[in-house]
């Protein structure tokens, strides 16, 4: 799983494997709620409020479990938030705080910055994913997965 993984059964390990496991079969629902609840065991002393906190802890715990992400990904209009690859599929994940925007309105970014126009090369089917982040509770509070085949 990783050199960043030990075999060690404490709840973290278990979450990240969890993650890992669900990405691996390109179930990026499943993989939120384990991110979800690893990120409910991080320490409420902890500065992760904005969305460039939660954009760090994404782009960390994916690279650390060895899936391809990028965060900030720059196009010509724009730059998306956090972008992973996993050998079959593509998700470009837009993030919101909560009370500024609504998963729908994440969505609504990726399509009106044409933040795909970028991967339209990439023969991986794509997959649009709004998030809204909470910023009491500090974990993703909802999301909205739009797989390619379902786009208007």
């Amino acid at each position: 799983m990783g050199q960043y993984l030990n075999n060690n059964a404490t709840t973290n390990s278990r979450l990240l494997r969890a993650v890992k496991q669900a990405m691996l079969k390109d179930d990026i629902d499943q993989a939120l709620q384990a991110v979800q609840s690893y990120m409910a065991s991080l320490p409420h002393h902890l500065s992760n409020k904005t969305e460039q906190d939660f954009e760090t802890i994404l782009r960390v715990l994916f690279d650390a479990i060895g899936i391809e992400v990028d965060t900030e990904v720059q196009s010509a209009i724009g730059r998306c938030d956090v972008v992973m690859k996993t050998p079959h599929k593509l998700f470009v994940l837009e993030l919101k705080l909560d009370g500024n925007a609504t998963v729908d309105d994440a969505l609504a970014q990726i399509d009106e910055k044409n933040y795909l126009i970028s991967f339209w090369d990439d023969p991986r089917p794509k997959v649009k994913v709004g998030v809204v982040l909470d910023r009491a509770t500090r974990i993703l509070k909802e999301w909205k997965i739009v797989p390619m085949e379902n786009w208007n």
